[in-house]
């Protein structure tokens, strides 16, 4: 399965790439790709950028020489966009450490309930008024930034571990979500995270704050897809 999967990815990856030659199918080139992921995914290689790409796939070709030309013949073009599916299709390893179970019917005029027996969910949903709802319900923005929040905090921390300083005890973060829409008509999210660190020094404070954005979930599924910015204050 995964590697039928691969295969289609990287068809898709050579047709794109402008990288076609005469000396050599797209169906060989191809399928040299889908058997690299396929170690990658086995051994838990780690090509995530161009230079470990390379570096990775030449070790490949040592075991595997028939697929050496097609290294050869690849494109720098190519690289980075290799490396970005590869990060996309999680060479890296996922270990699972929790799992929310959460059912949502009625859309923003709705319900949402955990389903698993320790969840704590069961609220409804309403539009705000500014949306021309009534406002008698939470919404999913709402959620977002409760839960943007609260993760945030706790990788700062860990981050605050990290940089061998204390975190004060009173610690808080405010999450602002917009729900608007984007100049290309399409509807998306905008993320303002206030954190306070009473008695820190500003520039412990910001420093904190940097390295917990580096470690929040929230932070990586939003990175280069939802503008998060920060205002970050000691008082």
């Amino acid at each position: 399965m995964r590697n039928v999967r691969s295969n289609v990815i990287f068809t898709l990856l050579f047709e794109s790439s402008g990288s076609k030659n005469d000396t050599e199918s797209p169906t060989t080139f191809t399928a040299s790709l889908g058997m690299f992921v396929e170690t990658c995914l086995v051994k838990k290689l780690k090509c995530t950028s161009s230079k470990n790409f390379t570096k990775t796939w030449s070790e490949f070709t040592l075991v595997n020489p028939l697929f050496e030309r097609s290294f050869q013949t690849m494109s720098l073009r190519i690289l980075p966009r290799v490396s970005q599916v590869a990060r996309s299709f999680n060479i890296r390893g996922y270990k699972v450490l929790y799992t929310a179970h959460v059912r949502s019917t009625g859309g923003r005029d709705g319900a949402a309930k955990s389903v698993q027996s320790d969840g704590h969910i069961d609220i409804k949903l309403r539009k705000p008024k500014s949306m021309g709802g009534n406002g008698e319900g939470t919404n999913p923005e709402e959620l977002f930034a409760a839960g943007y929040s609260a993760c945030f905090l706790g990788a700062m921390g860990v981050a605050a571990k990290n940089l061998k300083l204390d975190l004060p005890k009173d610690t808080s973060v405010t999450a602002d979500v917009d729900l608007g829409v984007h100049d290309d008509k399409k509807l998306g999210i905008r993320v303002k995270l206030s954190p306070n660190l009473p008695g820190l020094s500003q520039k412990d404070a910001e420093a904190i704050v940097q390295e917990a954005h580096t470690i929040c979930p929230y932070s990586h599924a939003t990175r280069n897809n939802v503008e998060v910015t920060f205002s970050t204050t000691n008082n």
